[in-house]
């Protein structure tokens, strides 16, 4: 694997990104259709093909993405069981991430907010190794 930096004045996706809000609050209104345009602006398609990433010997299977991009269900990333190093591994892959359908979490839910911090902590925008 070789990575090579590009030396650009222009960050073509913080451009698309630079006046869409980064949370979206569902008591105010649906944001499904302002996420669409968000989704398609960055993609160029109104709907990605799944991706597979190997977690040793387990799969974890994107149901969108697009180059580096991808919209994946609160249920099926925090709901079910996984390690930091899965989220780890996804954030190889993954450079931005929509997060949909995320519930209000209670504190009976400990394991569901834990996944969700190792998600943020270990996601931070471009600084993944």
């Amino acid at each position: 694997c070789v990575t090579f930096k590009l030396a650009a004045r222009t960050d073509f996706l913080l451009r698309n990104l630079a006046k869409a809000p980064v949370y979206y609050h569902p008591l105010k209104q649906d944001p499904s259709a302002a996420l669409q345009d968000i989704w398609v602006r960055l993609t160029g398609v109104e709907k990605g093909q799944p991706h597979s990433i190997d977690l040793r010997g387990r799969t974890f299977v994107l149901p969108e993405y697009v180059r580096g991009i991808a919209r994946v269900n609160f249920h099926n990333l925090c709901e079910e069981p996984r390690s930091a190093e899965d989220y780890l591994a996804l954030a190889r892959q993954v450079h931005t991430l929509f997060l949909i359908d995320v519930p209000v979490i209670n504190p009976e839910n400990r394991n569901v907010a834990r996944r969700l911090m190792w998600q943020q902590q270990l996601h931070p925008p471009r600084r993944v190794s």
